[in-house]
């Protein structure tokens, strides 16, 4: 009886708040909970309010504004009502936003504190208690009080402002402008202070924050209560309404007027001028918006223009102070900002100190002396050395410059006893000296020969700092037998006791002198290129005030001559030798500071690279080096480290004149461009060992060991062959696949893997794939293509590939050979290409997808299946691998196949086996297209959407015009295209093969010979 009263009192309430009578009773919190389509998490909220321990019964109200939702929320309501009618309210209203629901809860509210906790959220069990009872004490003080939020779901840990709560007390936001509040479900109002103020329900986001700052300005007071937290959900979907607002325009245009510009305005007329605290509101929002990826994508021109006209006008507001005292954020940001706001960038030169700065408005947002070069690639082929890296600052080309410099250490050793010689130099204390100092010294005073090779050996390799001379004595010194006894002569004791000989830094610039000289008189000095790599560019807000510079150096070697290479910046007449960091691309790191490269040996120390021809004793001794190096770190975690380069060391004589050829696909999957040019490489008698790499888990693996040798990826016996190994061929190019050293300690191993890597593709290359595919993060030997489209593509002006032409290869992809039009199995193969939105999600969110909705309605069409049944066709999906770990969640029809990665024929579903027995392809923007084409076999592109990982507008491949079928946009158009096809027995369409004609550079059969010739030779 009481359920049907409840529910017949909802109906009759549900247009009308404004005949809600509020309840006789008091309590001491009203909880106001705004409702759209929450029903997975709606209870769990509900929960948290009823079970506070401040007694939910006598002390709490729970008012659930239902805003037109159109799942089972309202059920999950009224039973709430119906177990609690004297403390929860239900009310309706037709979908008008979050603010107008609030606002609406608020009518009705009847306690003395309001909150408004999201229906996706939670309280912990004590808030409301704490709240209470910190109320009861500072009641007169302030209006609101605030809780730490706490992230769960799909991110944990604290929110960015959680800083405020490191004790429980009232901030006076006068003295503390930085204690910034933005979220009302966090914060506990006084119901009398926000009797006047309303939720705006034109702002998508943000009505929170100008709601309750409005409120704050009444006392300018905020509690903060540290012990409990609002638990915030982070929804795997990403469909809360902040994730998907950011996607809107007005997220930005209207945030711009509405709150910053209404806040600042509303703010100046009732008080006269705004407060800092509001400034550090404004600004911490409006920092969000600088760092928004791709905002272009989201505004139109027009409409960028007006934004950042509004940013503009709100930024001369803000005080630079408040600007750069944003915590937690990249200071490149904040320097961005600052830069738009003034809009001028001032450059001081301090030859004095050999420092360049880069001002703005009196701030000093940049300093050449202290930046890093970074050294993304250290490659060496027929005795030229390439050099890839960037300097990322506010100084760009053409202001500054970057030089290597090379110069031969035994041309430097003469140069320095000249130097000596001339200058009549007094010899450093030996205190100050290395082991290569003191040699140095004796070398100097005694005469040793210089051609000697231990000398030599000992000079150029394995020091560990530069040597210090002195010359400011010039008093001429007598020819010394006795450097011990030349200490204790009595002008020497009376430099030493004067200190002269105690400055160190004194030192370190005679030599910095002394090598500028040598280097501008004797060494080869040689210009960068500037390349042009945009992906790597960081933009804020669509503007580039840090552009990386990125370099290229080219250097000729001589296999007779030892080089040094140091690389500087020049500004002006200013040389910097900065700091150098190694990437992992590079292949080197301070602590695997050697590498193998063609014949000769690199090392890296002190920010200087030492070249010098291959020799194995040589390159023993550094292995020597490098392991004694790690022992003497003294660190446990790395005894497995050692142990791997101490058998690295003793096999030396087992490997070191072998030649070895890694083949590669995916670590966990063969068949593919490697798989297909490993059949034909272990039939060339050639005296190169061939292994094949794969996991022992793949299906594949048994069918790969039948063919040549296998190599289990990750095992010992890779690891140890890869340091040995010449060329890597794969169809995969990145480094977490071909480096057996990636990931953990693979900064004390990289310098090990030195392979040269043969690309082969995966598939054809139809769009821009430059963000991906490019020198500065995958230096390649060889990229195959298939088409002289393809083969175009990698040089079109609005590509940032930046290989050479003659790594780019016309040579046909190896997998086209053992393509054949065999029986045909009656089989339509669905092959849907991967979408990068589906990375890491759980099974939810997957099934939530288009991706799987729309496939699944596929598979399980009654017409589509009837009409195949009859014909005696079937379905046959096989999506990306990356995939296949959801397959189970699909459903299918009887005479839908799974081509599972795990089967008992493992031959079954091979790509080349359903190529070669399929009747038709039904695709995305997969490149499968291009080998099913080859067959000149029916294709239909199924493009229900452009959600692909890589920007389809970017690339030459135009579907509609070079594709190798029809394309279809919506799910019936393509059941009525396939059994279209099916009626006239899946024959491709003249136009189409005439595509295919005008495509393939190749059809002969002899891709394998050409791009293993290409390999071999090259």
């Amino acid at each position: 009886m009481l359920e049907k009263e409840i529910n017949k009192d909802v109906e009759n309430l549900e247009y009308n708040f404004n005949n809600y009578h509020k309840s006789s009773k008091k309590f001491n919190f009203s909880i106001i909970m705004a409702i759209y389509n929450t029903e997975k998490f709606l209870e769990e909220a509900i929960e948290s309010v009823i079970n506070q321990t401040i007694g939910f019964k006598d002390n709490v109200e729970l008012i659930l504004v239902d805003d037109g939702s159109e799942d089972e929320s309202r059920e999950i309501c009224l039973k709430y009502v119906n177990k609690f009618p004297e403390n929860i309210k239900y009310l309706y209203q037709e979908n008008q936003g979050q603010a107008t629901a609030r606002n609406n809860g608020m009518k009705v509210a009847n306690a003395k504190y309001l909150n408004f906790l999201d229906s996706d959220d939670k309280l912990e069990k004590n808030a409301l208690e704490l709240i209470y009872n910190f109320f009861k004490e500072n009641r007169h003080k302030l209006d609101i009080v605030s809780i730490p939020i706490k992230f769960f779901d799909r991110q944990t840990g604290d929110h960015i402002l959680n800083y405020k709560y490191k004790t429980t007390r009232v901030v006076d936001l006068i003295n503390e402008p930085d204690y910034i509040q933005l979220s009302a479900s966090a914060s506990f109002f006084k119901k009398e202070s926000i009797e006047n103020f309303i939720f705006d329900p034109d702002l998508i986001v943000s009505e929170d924050a100008i709601f309750l700052n409005k409120i704050l300005l009444k006392k300018k007071k905020l509690g903060v209560v540290s012990n409990t937290c609002y638990f915030y959900r982070k929804r795997f979907t990403n469909d809360s309404t902040i994730d998907s607002s950011v996607k809107d325009k007005d997220y930005y245009l209207q945030r711009s007027q509405i709150f910053f510009k209404e806040l600042f305005e509303y703010c100046r007329k009732e008080y006269g001028e705004i407060f800092d605290f509001i400034k550090y509101t404004v600004m911490y929002d409006i920092q969000w918006i600088f760092e928004i990826r791709n905002i272009e994508e989201i505004l139109e021109t027009n409409d960028l223009i007006t934004l950042k006209r509004y940013l503009y006008d709100l930024l001369q507001e803000i005080d630079d102070e408040i600007i750069l005292n944003q915590k937690y954020y990249d200071k490149n940001l904040k320097y961005t900002v600052l830069i738009f706001k003034h809009g001028n960038l001032e450059t001081e030169v301090l030859k004095e100190e050999n420092n360049v700065k880069k001002i703005v408005n009196e701030t000093v947002i940049d300093e050449l002396y202290y930046h890093r070069l970074y050294i993304d690639a250290f490659e060496i082929h027929e005795n030229k050395l390439t050099i890839l890296g960037f300097l990322k600052s506010y100084f760009i080309y053409p202001e500054i410059n970057i030089q290597a410099i090379q110069y031969n250490p035994i041309e430097f050793l003469e140069y320095w006893e000249k130097f000596f010689n001339e200058n009549k130099i007094l010899f450093i204390k030996r205190d100050f000296l290395n082991n290569k100092g003191l040699l140095l010294q004796d070398a100097l005073l005694n005469k040793i020969d210089k051609n000697d090779e231990n000398l030599k050996k000992l000079l150029g390799i394995g020091s560990e700092s530069e040597i210090k001379f002195c010359d400011f004595i010039k008093e001429k010194n007598d020819e010394i037998k006795d450097i011990d006894n030349y200490w204790k002569t009595e002008h020497i004791n009376q430099k030493i006791n004067s200190n002269i000989f105690q400055n160190k830094a004194f030192y370190n610039s005679i030599y910095n002198e002394t090598l500028k000289k040598f280097i501008e008189e004797k060494a080869n000095i040689i210009n960068c290129e500037k390349i042009e790599y945009p992906y790597r560019e960081r933009k804020y807000l669509d503007l580039n005030y840090t552009p990386n510079f990125n370099f290229e150096l080219k250097i000729n070697l001589n296999k007779k001559e030892k080089s040094k290479i140091l690389i500087r910046v020049v500004y002006d007449s200013l040389n910097f030798y900065l700091g150098i960091a190694l990437t992992n691309n590079c292949k080197l790191t301070n602590d695997s500071f050697y590498s193998l490269k063609d014949d000769y040996l690199i090392k890296f120390k002190e920010n200087t690279f030492e070249i010098f021809e291959y020799s194995l004793n040589q390159h023993l001794e550094l292995e020597e080096s490098n392991i004694n190096y790690l022992e003497s770190k003294k660190d446990l975690t790395l005894n497995e480290v050692i142990r791997f380069r101490k058998h690295f060391y003793y096999s030396f004589f087992k490997y070191f004149n072998r030649r070895i050829w890694f083949f590669m696909d995916r670590i966990d999957k063969a068949d593919d461009n490697a798989e297909h040019l490993f059949k034909y490489a272990v039939k060339q008698n050639d005296g190169i060992e061939k292994y094949f790499v794969i996991s022992k888990n793949s299906k594949d693996y048994p069918r790969i060991k039948k063919i040549g040798n296998v190599i289990v990826a990750g095992s010992e016996e890779h690891k140890l062959l890869s340091c040995f190994a010449e060329k890597v061929i794969s169809s995969q190019a990145d480094d977490s696949v071909l480096n057996p050293f990636f990931g953990k300690n693979q900064k004390y191993l990289n310098g090990l893997f030195s392979a040269k890597i043969y690309f082969l593709q995966h598939g054809v290359t139809k769009d821009d794939v430059s963000s991906w595919l490019h020198k500065y993060d995958k230096y390649l030997y060889l990229i195959v293509t298939t088409a002289k489209a393809e083969y175009d593509s990698f040089f079109n002006e609005n590509a940032y590939y930046n290989y050479e032409k003659s790594i780019i290869q016309l040579l046909g992809f190896p997998r086209h050979d053992n393509l054949k039009k065999l029986e045909d199995k009656k089989e339509i193969v669905i092959m849907p290409s991967w979408r990068r939105s589906l990375h890491n999600i759980n099974d939810l969110t997957f099934k939530k997808s288009e991706y799987f909705k729309v496939y699944n309605k596929l598979l399980n069409d009654a017409q589509l299946n009837d009409f195949l049944k009859n014909k005696g066709y079937k379905l046959v999906f096989k999506p990306h691998p990356n995939i296949m770990k959801y397959l189970h969640l699909f459903d299918k029809e009887e005479s839908v196949i799974f081509a599972e990665s795990k089967v008992e024929d493992e031959d079954l579903f091979t790509y080349n086996k359903i190529f070669n027995h399929s009747s038709m392809l039904i695709t995305d923007f997969s490149s499968v297209s291009f080998d099913f084409a080859l067959l000149k076999k029916p294709i239909i592109y199924y493009q229900y959407d452009n959600d692909y990982h890589f920007d389809i507008e970017e690339g030459y491949f135009d579907y509609e015009t070079m594709g190798f079928g029809e394309v279809v946009k919506n799910h019936q158009d393509l059941v009525d295209l396939i059994i279209d096809y099916v009626n006239k027995n899946c024959d491709m369409k003249e136009e189409f093969k005439e595509r295919v004609d005008s495509f393939f550079e190749f059809n002969d059969k002899n891709n394998c010979k050409r791009v293993y010739d290409f390999i071999l030779n090259n």
